[in-house]
């Protein structure tokens, strides 16, 4: 196995951190936020295709339910609709603003 280094921060002498700006304080906390909310977005884009899978999953079983209630499968079949419109949307979210 390689002996790869780890990679470091820069060390920052004391009087350096407490004189930054509060600009630059500001700055790095915003962009923190907005890695913490790409990474929200993502994990929601998964939860809703796995979601999305599992309501699949659902409509198949509905449409071979004996007896046969067209009445659930119209409802898994909205919520499918739902979902993949709401993944769509997400999807075009992140792209366009992360």
């Amino acid at each position: 196995m390689e002996n790869q280094e780890q990679p470091q921060a820069p060390v920052l002498k004391y009087r350096d951190l407490i004189s930054q700006s509060e600009g630059e304080l500001q700055s790095e906390q915003l962009e923190l936020n907005v890695q913490k909310s790409k990474s929200k977005l993502e994990m929601d884009i998964a939860q809703t295709k796995f979601d999305l899978a599992e309501a699949n999953q659902r409509l198949n079983t509905a449409a071979r339910r004996i007896p046969y209630d067209v009445i659930l499968e119209i409802k898994v079949y909205e919520e499918i609709i739902a979902l993949e419109a709401g993944l769509e949307y997400a999807e075009k979210v992140l792209s366009e603003r992360f």
